[in-house]
């Protein structure tokens, strides 16, 4: 499989609210994104919010991003 990577790439920040994941303004950052012209996006990452989210969250943020970006790539950080 060939991975091709168009357009930018940005980090996303986590939207959380009471330390839990705001699925309404998460979605709705990345749809005001891609409506933008971005093409995929670095979740959990580089803005040092990766380590400090459950399994549960990360999960959630991997979904959620999947789902928004149907048509682009999600990139989710794995290391510390």
């Amino acid at each position: 499989m060939k991975l091709e990577f168009k357009g930018v790439f940005r980090l996303r920040l986590r939207r959380l609210r009471r330390w839990r994941i705001h699925e309404k303004a998460l979605r709705a950052l990345l749809d005001d994104n891609i409506a933008h012209g971005c093409g995929g996006f670095w979740m959990a990452g580089s803005t040092g919010e990766g380590p400090i989210l459950t399994d549960e969250q990360r999960d959630a943020v991997a979904r959620i991003s999947a789902e928004a970006c149907r048509n682009g790539a999600v990139i989710m950080q794995a290391g510390a």
